[in-house]
């Protein structure tokens, strides 16, 4: 059964690629046309054969909306998990960027990587993109999250303790989840349907928030008040919107920090805690791609944040008690 949402904001998220999400684009020449990008780059054959071997479908027949039955039709999740332990472990539930054109490598196993380090459950979803709407990867998003409250006990999971990280696009879908989740669907004859898609933690990356570009040039795009009147995921905020944290360069050009600030705005409005970072330089895309040490400590920072969630025990101190 699908479950769609009503709210007059989904129906403005195919106006979203036109604002701010961002379409890759190419022109027509007699070279023979570049391989798609997928999230298996930049990783040995090998690598790529055990991911795949360890990802599952997010239903077990053909997925609600699928246009047919290509891999393009059928959204996966791939597991990178830690050492299985005696206690249930926090998830985190990662999202690549791409314009909801592809899955950035980069944001995909390699972030999955940092958090299974830090001792925490990590599964890369593989949504659908274009011609998809964002609203089927938002069904994928759903999905996810009740199949792993459903799978929780195999994989020696705290069915209490998920939270999704996302880049770009992936941001977006993130932030599209935290604020169109739902209790389930107690009455569904699938029992995947019937458990809650509800965060407990979002962690959104240069998210895609505002369906308008921002131009500073004009006085609308520094009013705080006028940006909060655009269309965008942050007007559905509310006091369920799970706490979230927000990171961007202060100089992304794409994403710019108004799309955090708007967002940010709307969760201290609905008394849900937050925590920002709009960082000194950076751009976009980002993601664990940086030399600069000034950017390298945001994967600590996530990481900061989910001890604040109770998903990681907080640090010693070594310093000087007062």
């Amino acid at each position: 059964m699908n479950h769609l949402p009503m709210n007059p904001s989904i129906r403005l998220l195919s106006v979203a690629l036109a604002g701010a999400l961002f379409v890759v684009t190419g022109t027509a020449s007699a070279q023979a046309p570049a391989a798609p990008r997928t999230m298996f780059e930049n990783m040995t054959a090998e690598v790529r054969a055990g991911h795949e071997s360890a990802g599952f479908r997010l239903w077990p027949d053909r997925a609600p909306q699928a246009r047919g039955d290509d891999a393009a039709d059928i959204p996966m999740l791939y597991p990178v998990l830690p050492p299985k332990g005696t206690a249930p472990t926090g998830v985190v539930l990662v999202f690549p960027g791409g314009g909801y054109n592809y899955l950035s490598s980069w944001e995909a196993f390699p972030i999955a990587e940092h958090f299974r380090a830090a001792g925490l459950a990590t599964f890369v979803l593989q949504y659908r993109l274009k011609p998809y709407d964002p609203a089927v990867a938002l069904l994928d998003a759903r999905r996810a999250v009740r199949l792993l409250r459903t799978r929780a006990a195999e994989f020696g999971l705290d069915p209490q303790k998920i939270a999704a990280i996302g880049f770009s696009a992936g941001g977006h879908l993130a932030a599209n989840l935290s604020t169109h989740a739902d209790d389930g669907h107690p009455d569904d004859p699938d029992p995947v349907e019937r458990q809650s898609s509800r965060l407990q933690s979002a962690m959104l990356i240069y998210p895609s928030v505002l369906y308008a570009r921002i131009d500073r040039k004009d006085a609308a795009g520094r009013d705080l008040s006028a940006i909060l009147k655009l269309n965008g995921l942050h007007r559905d905020v509310d006091a369920k919107t799970p706490p979230t944290f927000l990171l961007v360069g202060g100089n992304d050009d794409r994403t710019p920090y108004e799309h955090c600030l708007a967002y940010t705005a709307k969760l201290h409005e609905a008394g849900v805690r937050f925590e920002l970072h709009v960082l000194g330089t950076g751009g976009h895309g980002f993601s664990l791609r940086v030399r600069d040490p000034r950017l390298q400590v945001w994967p600590q920072l996530a990481l900061n944040w989910l001890t604040t969630c109770d998903f990681l025990p907080a640090p010693p101190f070594d310093g000087p008690q007062r």
